[in-house]
C-alpha cells in the first residue's frame, strides 16, 4: 500500500526480529530503514539481509542524557568537585562543531 501510494522507502522503527526483518525486505518492494535498538543485529548482518538505512532516532540523545544524569548525580551526592570524563570535549572542540564549513 505504501509503495502504491508513492512511498520510496519504508521505515519500521521498532522492528528488531531477524526473521521479520528478512521477510519485510523480501516482500515490501521498498528500501527498508530501521532504527537503532539494543536488540537489533549488527550492521553487517542487516546489510546482508537488504536493509538499506539505519537511523539513530533518539538513541544518541538518550545515551548523552543518561551520561549527563549520572554525572549530575555524582556531582550532587558525592564529595567531589570535578566531573572527570575521558570522552569529554574541550571548549575548542565543541566550538569547532559550530564553525562555518565549506559545505554550503
Amino acid at each position: 500500500m505504501y509503495r502504491d501510494a508513492g512511498a520510496d522507502g519504508l521505515f519500521a522503527p521498532g522492528l528488531v526480529d531477524a526473521d521479520a526483518i528478512r521477510t519485510l525486505v523480501a516482500r515490501c518492494g521498498l528500501p527498508l530503514n530501521l532504527m537503532v535498538r539494543p536488540q537489533l543485529q549488527d550492521l553487517a548482518a542487516l546489510q546482508a539481509w537488504g536493509v538499506r538505512r539505519i537511523s539513530t532516532g533518539s538513541a544518541l540523545a538518550e545515551s548523552m542524557y543518561g551520561r549527563l544524569a549520572a554525572q549530575v548525580s555524582a556531582f550532587l551526592h558525592e564529595d567531589a568537585t570535578s566531573l572527570p570524563d575521558p570522552q569529554a570535549m574541550g571548549y575548542g572542540a565543541v566550538n569547532g562543531l559550530f564553525a562555518a564549513s565549506d559545505h554550503g
